[in-house]
């Protein structure tokens, strides 16, 4: 990853989360999806766990939040509570229930750390659109830095797990914004070839 100023970190503001577990992938995949179902997320995008496997990964896309119940209770938190003006300060649960519509990648794949099988871990917001909110990206860094307590917790972390912003990887990483865009129309279009 990148370290430093770069201008790319400046305008690529998504948050990911890597980590190197003492799980294998599928272990991996399963205790990521089971932290984000815990946070309120459901659903996977179709066709995304065939798109990651052909890239040698295990993975899905999963959505949490809901932009209907966003729209109907921020105005009201923000309006009545400090929780607007201080965000980060709101309980878990009007966290969750402020939580825009989000898709949330999780990836993961068999590694090595000091000679000894393990698996790396990606978990990132995928969504494409501008209109994500401060709000949202604050709270999605703030589960991603919660997923990370909780592998420590765990003692499954094998190294410092890593936060890293969307302008920290290389445009051709997998993970990248429009790499990632392209496995999802390609989801879409098998989807629908399938139906």
């Amino acid at each position: 990853m990148t370290p430093g100023f770069s201008l790319r970190r400046i305008f690529n503001r998504r948050r990911y989360f890597y980590a190197r577990v003492a799980l294998n992938p599928q272990q991996a995949l399963d205790l990521c999806i089971g932290y984000w179902v815990s946070t309120g997320a459901s659903g996977e995008t179709p066709g995304m766990r065939e798109q990651l496997a052909q890239q040698g990964w295990v993975g899905t896309e999963i959505t949490t939040g809901s932009d209907a119940r966003h729209i109907a209770v921020s105005s009201v938190f923000d309006e009545i509570t400090p929780f607007g003006v201080f965000p980060s300060t709101a309980p878990r649960t009007v966290k969750q229930t402020r939580q825009e519509n989000t898709p949330i990648l999780i990836a993961a794949r068999s590694c090595s750390v000091a000679g000894r099988p393990a698996s790396e871990v990606w978990c990132f917001d995928t969504r494409v659109s501008q209109r994500n909110t401060p709000t949202t990206k604050e709270d999605v860094g703030h589960y991603l830095q919660d997923l990370a307590v909780t592998l420590q917790l765990d003692e499954l972390l094998l190294a410092q797990p890593e936060l890293l912003f969307e302008g920290d990887l290389p445009t051709d990483h997998i993970f990248a914004g429009r790499n990632v865009i392209a496995m999802r129309q390609a989801a879409r279009k098998e989807s629908r070839r399938g139906r």
